[in-house]
């Protein structure tokens, strides 16, 4: 409540202190007392509350926002900003007049909230849904109709940041390198007054710009980007402009694997909870798309890419899930990566903030200790105290008294890893035990991630495509015996040597896309190593070279770019190689 004073204050003060030449330094002094007080209220009041605040307080705290609305001229944004509060007045009155007028009630109890405690919402439904329109009040006071936005590319990020910006009043210029006929369709972007200019960068395409909005697929090395830093522009990425439109709660996982998987079983809890929650960011739906939709909740996978392009993330509850090297193309080096990482918690704070992470990898759980904000863990067995962990097979919470979450399947590289992450992070968001259980129970993980999806005279083809570096591979390899691996692409910039550790697990080997020589050095002398031309010529020769029964694992421990669009395309031309091996073995049978 303080701090919506605080930003009534400076909205409606040209100069912070001023308003109309009158020096209210004094008002930003209350205001700024009045947050504080606010805080350390809400720090105890937090469930299970130890203090509660009564009529006395609500009706001063509301005399002091009318108070500095009015000698700061933003009374009527304040009616914008405070409209909860509006909304919770006049049901009251509403209530009042019709029982007093007619004899009937409204709603079955006001204020409006406890009508909806009493149409059997949990409490912690109500809270979250009320917050929305809270946040929503707060940004629609704030707008982009001053700006000149250049957004560079066109892909999935770059056209939805595009569209979000257009839609909160912006002037936007996306600038492409490809040609326009290799854009698609951005008929619905250009109707809303967004000019694209493809076929390259050009200096002139900043011209007259107040704001750039980059890719997360475009480093900082790139020219258009230096363009923009030689002109002193701010560079926003996907989550920084996400961050500053979003109206709702939301959670923040990063790590080096695991994150799209973690993302989605914890909006499965938050939605078996109650709450229209969805996943977004690095997952597939860009996260300004889903920050002005409709929305109870939403959970933010966030890359290395992302976290390096922002500074306004402030989730509720970060989940730093592991680290290990991985696109240091990118970023330059490992510490630059550690950097962009550990900005997934850098604005949280101790008041009603919460950061989770995992015991089991070392260099993580040192990165996560350095949280400004309460931590909670994760680990592969038996918990302690706010801890989330394995006990017997069962997920075993340890946050308030012990909460068994049913049991988790092993069998993929990681799964249930990131099942005691997803776990402690809706629990401490508020979502009730059984909730958590019942949404790890319903949640289907996304293919290409370890998935069987062939068998033929007793070889397993397992499609671990997304295994796109040595850490995430490595996992993959732990969880088979005997297993011909898949592995090589496009290496970002890794350290493949780690590979050889897990050559004893290994039947064979085969070598693909860029990387193919270093794969073949790797595990020269240590197993059987082959070479292949494409993914299908590979599928055959593992096929060939694995034991009866046995296991042929694509875990590249690369990226797909060198030969696919993505890992994706990487990995359903596997399955169909090896459905197709299946079905020639079974005809011939």
């Amino acid at each position: 409540m303080g701090s919506t004073v605080w930003c009534v204050l400076v909205q409606g003060a040209p100069g912070c202190y001023t308003v109309n030449g009158v020096d209210l330094q004094d008002a930003a002094i209350v205001a700024a007392a009045m947050t504080g007080a606010a805080t350390g209220f809400l720090w105890w009041n937090a469930a299970p509350a130890r203090i509660f605040m009564g009529d006395t307080g609500s009706l001063a705290l509301g005399g002091l926002f009318g108070a500095l609305a009015l000698v700061t001229n933003t009374a009527i944004l304040l009616v914008i900003i405070g409209g909860l509060f509006v909304l919770e007045t006049l049901s009251v009155i509403a209530q009042v007049i019709s029982f007093r007028g007619f004899g009937r009630r409204v709603f079955r109890m006001s204020p409006i909230h406890h009508h909806f405690e009493l149409a059997g919402w949990p409490e912690f439904t109500v809270i979250v849904r009320f917050w929305n329109p809270e946040r929503g009040g707060a940004v629609v006071s704030g707008t982009f109709a001053d700006e000149r936005v250049v957004v560079i590319g066109a892909g999935v990020a770059g056209v939805a940041a595009a569209d979000a910006l257009a839609h909160e009043g912006a002037s936007v210029v996306i600038t492409e390198a490809r040609p326009r006929e290799q854009l698609g369709d951005l008929d619905a972007l250009e109707r809303l007054g967004v000019e694209v200019r493809a076929g390259g960068h050009d200096r002139s395409h900043l011209e007259g710009a107040t704001l750039v909005v980059t890719s997360p697929g475009i480093p900082p090395s790139a020219e258009v980007r230096r363009w923009a830093r030689e002109r002193d522009l701010p560079v926003w990425g996907e989550l920084e402009l996400g961050a500053r439109i979003v109206r709702v709660p939301y959670l923040a996982v990063t790590g080096t694997n695991g994150k799209t998987t973690t993302s989605g079983m914890i909006a499965a809890c938050l939605r078996a909870g109650g709450l229209d929650a969805v996943a977004c960011g690095n997952i597939g739906r860009p996260f300004p798309t889903a920050a002005l939709e409709h929305h109870d909740a939403l959970v933010v996978e966030a890359s290395s890419f992302q976290l390096a392009d922002q500074g306004s993330l402030h989730p509720r509850v970060s989940v730093l899930l592991n680290l290990a090297p991985d696109h240091l193309d990118w970023h330059g080096s490992f510490q630059a990566y550690l950097g962009a990482k550990r900005r997934i918690f850098a604005r949280q704070t101790a008041v009603g903030d919460v950061h989770v992470g995992g015991r089991d990898d070392v260099l993580a759980a040192s990165v996560s200790a350095e949280a400004p904000c309460r931590v909670v863990w994760f680990r592969s067995g038996d918990p302690g105290p706010d801890e989330v962990g394995y006990r017997d097979g069962t997920l075993l919470a340890m946050l308030n008294g012990p909460e068994e979450l049913g049991r988790i399947d092993g069998e993929r590289a990681g799964y249930r890893a990131d099942a005691a992450a997803a776990a402690a992070a809706a629990l401490v968001f508020g979502v009730e035990p059984p909730a958590v259980r019942n949404g790890l129970a319903s949640f289907a993980p996304e293919p290409h991630r370890g998935e069987s999806v062939a068998e033929a005279d007793g070889v397993r083809f397992l499609d671990n495509s997304k295994a796109t570096n040595v850490h995430a591979a490595i996992a993959a390899i732990d969880g088979v015996r005997d297993a011909v691996l898949i592995a090589g692409g496009r290496a970002k910039g890794q350290d493949l040597a780690p590979l050889a550790t897990r050559a004893a697990r290994l039947a064979g080997v085969v070598a693909v896309g860029e990387s193919a020589d270093v794969i073949t050095q790797t595990f020269d002398g240590l197993v059987v190593v082959r070479r292949a031309g494409s993914i299908e010529e590979a599928t055959a020769t593992a096929f060939a070279l694995a034991p009866r029964p046995g296991v042929v694992l694509l875990a590249p421990a690369c990226a797909s770019w060198d030969q696919f669009h993505d890992y994706r395309e990487r990995g359903e031309r596997f399955a169909a190689a090896a459905r197709s091996i299946a079905g020639g073995v079974q005809l011939d049978g």
